[in-house]
Order: structure tokens, then C-alpha cells, then sequence
């Protein structure tokens, strides 16, 4: 089923909670839930609450165009998830610990974190899950970095469980100019993203609760770091993304007002 909305109902089952009751109940009868919402005021609630139920995804589009573009790389992947109850978890080495999950919503006890979605679906795109390390003590740095990833699915079609493990580790490799060192040029180029948008969300948060000075500071930290990261990777796309920062950090140094973007 292809639920069309801009998210913001104002008859009927109006709460979140409604919604996904809706969308649980249908799962529990085999029909699988897809949302697509439409323009800028999409309700995030909504959309954060299709990532926990099981045979449930969502999309949200802003202009006209992005409709021809989702149905041309999504389509007819988006319908039919192909796992349920996916579960991912790193572990590491004596003497790390793990500060935090970027790209998804992490749970860590500081010596294991894990990812878990209810369904897994196809697409096009390629994505990354990020994991940010740091030692467990100040007092010395560990001398080495290895550790596990577990991966745990049940497959839709067959019902089965499936289960693998893959190790890593730093080869103590000497680290570049910028005292940077990533095994793949898809990591450094995904870790200067995933730290630019953390910095940006950081930023957002605190120009939304009044401290305009503490926002032009985290997000001029931001657009520095990835400004420097887009430079040394010399990306075609990553300008844009540049920009884009540029133009957020104007617009906070300007103390442009924050408000609905439906103008309520």
C-alpha cells in the first residue's frame, strides 16, 4: 500500500502514534506500507516512526520533479522489503571504546554499538554506517585497533534467520599530511559528509533554542572542516555541498528568523 501525504493531518487520526498503529495493525495482516510525503513541511515524527515498523519505508519530496526521479531509482524496489528485524553490531578491542553511531540510531555500551531496523528494503543508492571511536582512557593511546562486525537478518521470503561476522583492524599505516589515514577513498569521502552533517544538525539545534552565537560557531567549524575535506577529495558533487553550507552559515550570522515552513 502507497500512502501519499504531506504529513500533517488534520482530520481523523491525527497523531503520530495513530498512523503507525495503522501501519502495524496492516503489517500484521501481510500489506507492507509505503510513504511518500509531499513538501517542505514534512512531519519528521511521521517519517522517523516508518524506519521502527516492520514492512514500513518512507520518502519525502519536495518539488515536482523529485516524483519522476523516486519512481525512476526506487521503483518497484521500495514496495516489497527483502529482511526484517536486521541487527548490527561492532565490538572492539581492549582498550577503544565507542562514542557514537553517525547515519543511524546507535545504542552503545560504550564497548559494543548496534544498529537495528525492522525492515530492509533495495535501492540504488549506496549508503554507510558510520561508527566514531574513541580510546577508553586519557592516559594512553592504544597501540592497536581491531575489532568485529556482526550482521543478523530474517529473510522475508524464506522466513529464515541469517547470520555472518566480518573482522577489521588498523594496519598502523602512517597517516597522511592532514594526519588523516582511511583505508578506502569511499571512507574519507563518507566520513567528511556524515561530520558536516552532524555539525550542521548540531548547529540547527542550538540556533533553534536561541543560541544564535553558539550556532554560527559549531556551524563555521563545520563548513571549515568539510570545506578543507572537499578540497583534498576534489569530488565534482561535493562543491554543491559546499555551498550549501555556506549559505546555512549566512543565513545564521544573519539572525534570519526561524519559523514554519508553512508559514503558521
Amino acid at each position: 500500500m502507497i500512502v501519499f501525504t504531506d504529513t500533517q493531518p488534520n482530520v481523523g487520526a491525527t497523531e503520530a502514534s495513530d498512523f503507525s498503529r495503522m501501519v502495524g495493525e496492516a503489517a500484521g495482516k501481510h500489506v507492507d506500507t509505503t510513504v511518500l510525503a509531499y513538501g517542505l513541511g514534512i512531519g519528521a515524527e511521521v517519517m522517523r516512526g516508518m524506519a521502527s515498523l516492520r514492512g514500513a519505508n518512507a520518502f519525502g519530496m519536495t518539488k515536482l520533479h523529485d516524483v519522476d526521479d523516486f519512481m525512476a531509482d526506487e521503483y518497484p524496489w521500495f514496495t516489497t522489503p527483502i529482511a526484517y528485524d536486521l541487527k548490527v553490531n561492532a565490538s572492539l578491542s581492549a582498550g577503544w571504546s565507542i562514542a557514537r553511531g553517525l547515519g543511524f540510531p546507535a545504542a552503545s555500551d560504550e564497548e559494543q554499538v548496534g544498529l537495528k531496523s525492522s525492515s530492509v528494503f533495495l535501492s540504488k543508492h549506496r549508503g554507510a554506517l558510520l561508527v566514531a571511536l574513541t580510546p577508553s582512557t586519557s592516559d594512553t593511546l592504544p597501540t592497536g585497533l581491531s575489532g568485529s562486525f556482526a550482521l543478523e537478518y530474517t529473510d522475508a521470503a524464506t522466513g529464515d534467520l541469517v547470520g555472518d561476522t566480518a573482522p577489521f583492524a588498523y594496519d598502523q599505516a602512517p597517516l597522511d599530511e592532514r594526519d588523516q589515514w582511511f583505508s578506502q577513498r569511499g571512507v574519507a569521502r563518507t566520513t567528511a559528509l556524515g561530520l558536516f552533517t552532524e555539525g550542521m544538525h548540531e548547529a540547527a539545534v542550538s540556533y533553534e533554542t536561541g543560541d544564535h552565537t553558539g550556532a554560527v560557531a559549531k556551524m563555521t567549524a563545520a563548513y571549515d572542516r568539510f570545506a578543507t575535506d572537499a578540497g583534498a577529495l576534489g569530488d565534482d558533487d561535493l562543491p554543491v555541498e559546499v555551498e550549501l553550507g555556506a549559505a546555512l552559515l549566512q543565513l545564521m550570522q544573519n539572525n534570519a528568523p526561524q519559523g514554519s515552513l508553512y508559514g503558521l
